[in-house]
């Protein structure tokens, strides 16, 4: 620790007996400590004297007062001495902001339809949503992405054709049925036949 002291000696005519009682009431100290605090770098002998004789008289009414000075309280640091105190250490830089990745599984996208991409595509963004703290920047980024694919995908299935009805379901269903299907509706169905097989006969 480095220490820098002031050199240019108070002037001893500077005198405040006030300041000298509040030191001494607070210092219990000698009037050779008392010009050391108040007149730092004072080494004029004669003026010393002088002031560690005014000095006395007050520290006199003082302990008349009551006042024990047997014991001093005085700092062995002059006021004007000023020390330096050491540099702040330097805060520490922030860790780098990481931004979790969601696990992706050993696959190959470009070997995939547009339906089964689009799927695995939600998948992956629903576990990029779920790995990320909602206070970080990813996690709005990765949450578009999951709305959009989402969206992607329900359109692309929406415009996808029914599928083809199972013949054998419906024979079963007809069967079960026709007994109760009127005989013009059985007309239908019969016309229909041998328009499609005009070679075939049916009899009675």
């Amino acid at each position: 620790m480095k220490t820098c002291t002031n050199t240019t000696p108070r002037d001893a005519s500077l005198w405040r007996p006030e300041e000298v009682e509040v030191w001494l009431r607070a210092n219990r100290g000698t009037p050779a400590e008392c010009i050391n605090h108040l007149w730092p770098g004072m080494d004029d002998r004669r003026e010393r004297r002088r002031l560690e004789q005014r000095i006395r008289r007050i520290r006199k009414k003082l302990e008349e007062e009551g006042l024990d000075f047997s014991e001093s309280r005085a700092s062995h640091v002059p006021r004007a001495t000023i020390h330096a105190l050491p540099a702040p250490p330097p805060r520490p830089e922030p860790a780098p902001r990481t931004v979790e990745v969601a696990q992706v599984d050993p696959v190959t996208p470009s070997k995939m339809g547009r339906e089964q991409l689009l799927a695995w595509a939600v998948d992956r963004a629903a576990v990029a949503v779920d790995q990320t703290p909602p206070d970080r920047g990813a996690y709005a980024s990765n949450l578009n992405t999951l709305v959009k694919a989402h969206a992607e995908l329900a359109e692309l299935r929406a415009q996808r054709p029914d599928e083809e009805l199972d013949v054998s379901a419906l024979v079963d269903m007809l069967k079960a049925q026709v007994d109760a299907v009127p005989l013009e509706v059985l007309e239908l169905f019969v016309g229909e036949y041998l328009r499609r097989h005009p070679k075939a006969r049916i009899s009675a």
